[in-house]
């Protein structure tokens, strides 16, 4: 198969040679070639209108824009199109490349090769890497970029509108002189542990070291009042703090356009701050992606001694609660492991692993994007080419655990014992959990049995009866929770409980919660506070 292949690889070169693309910047004039690319690539449905409109075209493609685009062409027809957008952080060494649009025909008359090479060539130039946004569905610029040596780094599943809801690959341009000013990671926590294998492995780079077991993540605690602000006063208020934390952080945004096409953004940079006791000791700032339904948090920071745990799940509820947001993204220092580990604990996933993309102290350090989404995911049914296939399993790796205990976390999210944890804390404890199903009738546990588990009553009623003689004297219906007390002591049962009618419940054995626990320590601590605050109130009643 091999010379087979080589004869049909020389056989486009040669078409290419006779067709003979011309690869140039683009300029105002271009406006209607412009638009005729994106109607033939994209249809006519994209959700962001301004890709039609050929004035916003000329304006975009022309240099006034601080846009750079590319685009080649056979027989003065635009074949294809790239875009050098301009960075929001002019002091990283990163090609954000995007609005990538190739007809079909660019990829047997050489002009999309040519395109990209030429790509290839200023990232070279320039000394910048480059990454590039793909599609899933797009399998012929997933062949074309790999055969060219370009690694895919991520795949983040459901991210852009085209109309529907599409999955998209990252492929990384690489530039050595970047990457040969890399700090390697050290003491990457278990679930970014084989990306970053993956993507420096391919990359020809020295793998990380050894993954680091037991990273604890950051506490609840102190609890912290989370308020809407200004731009303006979250940067005064990090203007006036000393040096943020180097093991805490966040990046900001290289780009902030909306959508594939990376349109300008049409919603303001937002804001909120943290309280402790009235004082300012954290905030963040973050944009609303209107096309995409994205809440993208930008940056995040707190004062020494205060965990960024709460102000990051105040920003995830208030995605679901004041945007519907679909997801939520973040890019994070891969040296950062605790917060890492938050993220996790929080329920959000790796979904690339990008090498050398923050500058600091004049060395280059990894970033890993993540992302948090709030709709379900279904695997997309679309071929995918080698190194993006293994980065697909990686994340779907993360994501099939996220979909298990799916219909369990909301109940869980509703109990006073497991307030304040993170979805990812809660789908740890629905992994613990099992259904039990009880006939009308059917006792649950009898007084004087050993306490062993904590349930939660899905469906049905529960009664309890103080003798076997005497009537119920209380019933917990569907939503509720009982036996919490057996967390803190191995005490017999006092009541008896049986099933009112048929009944499904969620058993949560003590023995396997301690464990978690255990090996959790800030989850740990989050329940035995709201435990105590259960048994206060219980008490006082």
């Amino acid at each position: 198969m091999a010379p087979i292949a080589k004869t049909k690889r020389n056989s486009e070169s040669a078409e290419a040679n006779v067709m003979n693309p011309r690869v140039r910047l683009a300029s105002k004039g271009d406006a209607p070639e412009w638009l005729r690319l994106v109607e033939q690539c994209l249809g006519s449905d994209y959700p962001a209108k301004e890709v039609y409109d050929a004035v916003w075209i000329a304006r975009e493609i022309g240099s006034e824009s601080g846009h750079e685009t590319w685009v080649a062409e056979v027989d003065g027809k635009i074949q294809a199109s790239v875009s050098f957008l301009r960075p929001e952080i002019v002091a990283n060494p990163i090609a954000n490349v995007g609005r990538n649009l190739f007809l079909p025909e660019s990829f047997q008359n050489g002009s999309a090769e040519a395109l990209v090479r030429k790509v290839q060539q200023i990232c070279a130039d320039r000394g910048e890497l480059g990454i590039l946004r793909v599609p899933a569905s797009m399998e012929r610029q997933q062949r074309l970029l790999e055969t060219l040596g370009c690694t895919c780094v991520g795949y983040q599943p459901l991210k852009h509108m085209l109309p529907v809801r599409e999955g998209i690959l990252f492929y990384l341009i690489a530039e050595r002189r970047v990457l040969s000013r890399r700090a390697p990671p050290h003491d990457l926590p278990p679930q970014v542990f084989p990306m970053a294998c993956q993507v420096l492995q391919e990359l020809g780079l020295t793998p990380p070291g050894s993954v680091r077991e037991g990273i604890v993540g950051l506490p609840l605690y102190p609890a912290l009042h989370c308020v809407d602000a200004t731009v303006d006063q979250f940067r005064e208020w990090t203007g006036a703090r000393a040096v943020t934390r180097s093991d805490l952080k966040v990046s900001s945004s290289f780009h902030r356009g909306f959508g594939l096409m990376r349109i300008p953004s049409r919603a303001p940079v937002e804001a909120v701050i943290a309280l402790h006791e009235g004082e300012v000791v954290g905030g963040a700032s973050f944009i609303f992606d209107q096309i995409d339904q994205c809440l993208r948090i930008l940056d995040a920071q707190t004062a020494e001694g205060f965990s960024i745990r709460p102000l990051l799940q105040h920003l995830v509820k208030l995605a679901q609660s004041r945007y519907n947001a679909a997801y939520v993204e973040v890019d994070v220092a891969a040296s950062s492991g605790r917060l890492l580990r938050c993220l996790e604990q929080l329920g959000f996933g790796p979904v690339s692993y990008l090498p050398g993309f923050l500058t600091a102290q004049n060395e280059q350090h990894d970033l890993v994007k993540f992302a948090k989404s709030n709709v379900p995911y279904a695997r997309e049914l679309v071929p995918f080419r080698p190194s993006a296939k293994h980065m697909v399993d990686l994340v779907e790796t993360h994501l099939s655990d996220s979909m298990l205990g799916q219909a369990v976390i909301p109940l869980l999210r509703e109990q006073t014992l497991f307030a304040g944890l993170g979805d990812g804390d809660l789908r740890k404890i629905a992994f613990l959990c099992q259904q039990q199903m009880f006939r009308g009738g059917q006792a649950i546990f009898v007084k004087g049995d050993p306490g062993h588990d904590v349930f939660l009553v899905l469906r049905g009623q529960v009664d309890l009866y103080a003798t076997e003689s005497g009537g119920p004297i209380g019933s917990w219906g569907n939503g509720r929770m009982f036996g919490e007390i057996v967390l803190l002591e191995d005490q017999p049962h006092r009541v008896s409980a049986y099933a009112a009618i048929p009944t499904i419940l969620l058993q949560l054995g003590r023995a396997a919660f301690q464990d978690l626990m255990f090996e959790e320590p800030f989850l740990g601590m989050a329940v035995m506070r709201n435990l105590a605050a259960i048994l206060a109130l219980q008490r006082h009643d």
